[in-house]
Order: structure tokens, then C-alpha cells, then sequence
């Protein structure tokens, strides 16, 4: 289905312009499937001239009388066969052939098995010769070839879109006997679903070897779309693909952090999860310190920055009040989970004295200061302050007392 390119006159030896490959005696056509260097098939073969009297159509030339070179011959090559995959073109008039074609007999388009074409155009009753050289040869009106469908060479991929206005692309590669056509198909129920042709001003291209796909909505999520490749062997059809579609930036948080409440100089961590209709999501921790939220890098109190759950080691009581939240990215943005705050806790445990200011009788087995809110229950000796005492906030449970 393809043109091979034209055959131009060339000089022969004795200066005669000739057309064609200008074969000379005991020269051979001979199409071979594989590598000359390692394993091969050969499929069929034409021997073009003759050694009177030794020429034979079923074995062609033998060793010796007839060969150039006394060790070899213009023999048949094993694997092919006179009758079925080569012929000799024999004799015209008594004289050699000095052209030929194939006649396209019983070659029409219904044609599919090519080892059936293969003997039609290896059967010599289907060649026309010529004993001149003529000006030049063409190719038979109303001849018609057979031609495999595509090969899909490459399928589409996995697209991922934003909703919006926003474009993403399918593209599928195949070769064959050209020309060669497309047409892109959608099944909305995903890749085993059926197919049907697309239309609708979400697309684009639809008829090239790369679809555009615009301006879709969530409802457009695992959708898969295929490639049908033709020409004019018939058609092939790539794999489906899935089209990711993401509502947009994040907005799903099915875990928020909560509040956090630790010792000064102890650990603390915030554990949020997120979710997104396609892709992959990335994560980063933000920090607000009283100037609005910055981002957080691993390193100092802070590792797992990155992750659904950050961690503080060795926290210091200046950083009560802080506010922590996550960060999710996909490919349309990045959403924010809610904001939780750390703060510092110390509960009254009373368990060596009344006395406030003893480091034992507080949880943390310290004494509060001013950045540490303090709870106070009915557990142990009930505390009594005697000297000054900064804390940020006193939570008195019922039974408590503080003198």
C-alpha cells in the first residue's frame, strides 16, 4: 500500500541504458526474514536467468558447470520450494527473459492469508515476461495488495486532569501499510465497559494519534478511552486508559490534627490524612508562631515534615500557642487542614507534699512556669502556694482546692 519508489534507467555493462535491477545471469531474488549475521527464514525466491542446458526449475543451477566460481551454484536456498515459494523464470522464445510482472491473477482484496498470497505471486503461470527490455514497466491497472491491519506499538497511559479548564492528552503509536487512520473512542464505565465514539466539546483531535481532552468535571473520573487504528487492511485497537479526574485542590481532610499537650522539653505530634480523586498527594507541615503559617523543613525539634504526621522532640515552653496544620498537593494545588494548637500541660499529683513548688508533685515533675497551664483535681495532698507562682491558665476540677 505504500509506493517503494521509482526505477530509473541505468547503463549496463555494455553502456545499453536497461531498467530495473539489471540482474545478469544466474542472479537471484531471494526475500529472507531474520539477520544475514545470526538466524534467518528464507521465504521465497525468484531465479532470474538460466545455465542451458542444467537449468532446472526445482533446483535451479548446479555446482560446476554452470557456476562463475566452480565451488558454488545458483542453487535454491533450503526452505523454499518450486511450485508453492520459488520458480525459475525459464524460457521465452528459446531466449532469456529480460523483464517481467506480476499479473495480480487471483489476488483480490478479500485476500487475507498471505501464505495464500505468497503462492499466487510465486506461481509462474502468474507472471507476464518480456524477451525486450522494455522502457519501463508499471504496475498492472486494478491491482490490488493485500495489507495487514495496524500494529499498536504503544498504548495510551494513565491521564490525569484537573476539573476546570484545564487540558490533558492520550496518544497511542502504531505502524503498518499506510495510510493510516484514527479514531478515538470512551467507555464511561471504565476499561472493560464498551466503547463508543466520542463526541462533545470536551474534545479534540479526535481523529489523530493524540486526543486532547478539555474542560471536564469529576463526573468525567475513570472514564477510559482507547484508540481504533486503521487503514486499509482493517482495524486495530489499542489498550484503554484510565482519565484520573481531581475535583481540585484538596479539601478532604478525613483525619484533622488535634490539639497537642505535652511537658516543656517534652515531645508532641499532629496526625492529619487527606485525600484526592487521582494521582498522588505530597505533604508539608506549616508552623504559625503568631506571624501566620511558613512552611516546616526537618531539622532542629521538628522531623517527618513531609508526612501525614509531624513530630517535635524536646519541645521548649516558648512555643506554647503554636499552631500547626498539614498541607496536602496534588496536581491541581494544594489544600490545608485545620489548624491545632500546642500548648503545655502539668497535672497536680500531690503525692509528696502541699507544697506548689515542689517539682514531685507535678506530672511533668516540674515546676510550672508561666507558659504551662495547670490542672488541679482532688489526687493527693491538695497544693497551697506560699510564694509567688506564674502559670498561664489554672483548671480547677470538682473536689479541687488551691489555697
Amino acid at each position: 500500500g505504500t509506493s517503494a519508489g521509482t526505477v530509473t534507467p541505468v547503463s549496463s555493462p555494455g553502456g545499453t541504458p536497461v531498467i530495473g535491477l539489471n540482474l545478469g545471469s544466474q542472479d537471484q531474488v531471494i526475500a529472507y526474514q531474520g539477520s544475514l549475521e545470526g538466524s534467518y527464514q528464507v521465504l521465497a525466491g525468484i531465479h532470474w536467468n538460466y545455465c542451458d542446458p542444467y537449468t532446472i526449475n526445482t533446483t535451479w543451477d548446479p555446482v560446476g558447470p554452470c557456476s562463475l566460481n566452480t565451488s558454488f551454484g545458483s542453487t535454491m536456498p533450503p526452505g523454499i520450494s518450486s511450485g508453492s515459494s520459488a520458480f525459475w523464470t525459464g524460457l521465452v522464445s528459446s531466449t532469456t527473459p529480460r523483464a517481467g510482472y506480476f499479473n495480480c491473477n487471483g489476488t483480490p482484496q478479500t485476500i487475507s492469508n498471505l501464505n495464500v498470497l505468497r503462492g499466487l505471486i510465486l506461481d509462474k503461470a502468474n507472471w507476464v515476461f518480456s524477451v525486450v527490455s522494455p522502457s519501463g514497466l508499471t504496475t498492472p491497472a486494478g491491482c490490488t495488495y493485500v495489507t495487514l491491519p495496524p500494529v499498536i506499538d504503544a498504548s495510551p497511559s494513565t491521564a490525569i486532569i484537573c476539573a476546570g479548564p484545564y487540558t490533558t492528552t492520550f496518544t497511542v503509536t502504531a505502524s503498518g501499510a499506510g495510510p493510516i487512520s484514527y479514531l478515538w473512542q470512551v467507555s464511561t464505565t471504565g476499561i472493560a465497559g464498551a466503547y463508543s465514539n466520542l463526541s462533545g466539546t470536551n474534545y479534540s483531535d479526535v481523529n489523530t494519534a493524540t486526543l486532547k481532552i478539555s474542560n471536564v468535571t469529576a463526573a468525567f473520573n475513570n472514564y477510559a478511552y482507547r484508540a481504533v487504528v486503521s487503514n486499509s487492511g482493517g482495524s486495530s485497537f489499542s489498550n484503554g486508559a484510565l482519565l484520573k479526574v481531581d475535583n481540585g485542590v484538596p479539601s478532604s481532610f478525613p483525619t484533622q490534627p488535634a490539639d497537642a499537650f505535652t511537658c516543656p522539653g517534652g515531645n508532641a505530634s499532629f496526625t492529619s490524612t487527606a485525600t484526592t480523586n487521582s494521582g498522588s498527594l505530597t505533604y508539608r507541615w506549616q508552623v504559625n508562631t503568631g506571624t501566620g503559617f511558613t512552611d516546616i523543613t526537618d531539622g532542629g525539634v521538628y522531623s517527618n515534615s513531609t508526612t501525614t504526621s509531624l513530630i517535635i522532640t524536646g519541645v521548649p515552653a516558648t512555643m506554647y500557642g503554636y499552631q500547626y496544620r498539614m498541607g496536602a498537593t496534588n496536581t491541581c494545588g494544594t489544600g490545608y487542614s485545620n489548624p491545632a494548637t500546642l500548648t503545655f500541660r502539668s497535672t497536680w499529683t500531690g503525692t509528696s507534699s502541699v507544697n506548689w513548688n515542689v517539682a514531685g508533685n507535678w506530672s511533668c515533675n516540674v515546676v510550672p512556669d508561666a507558659n504551662t497551664d495547670v490542672v488541679i483535681g482532688t489526687a493527693g495532698n491538695q497544693p497551697t502556694i506560699s510564694t509567688v507562682a506564674n502559670v498561664r491558665n489554672v483548671t480547677l476540677n470538682m473536689g479541687g482546692t488551691l489555697t
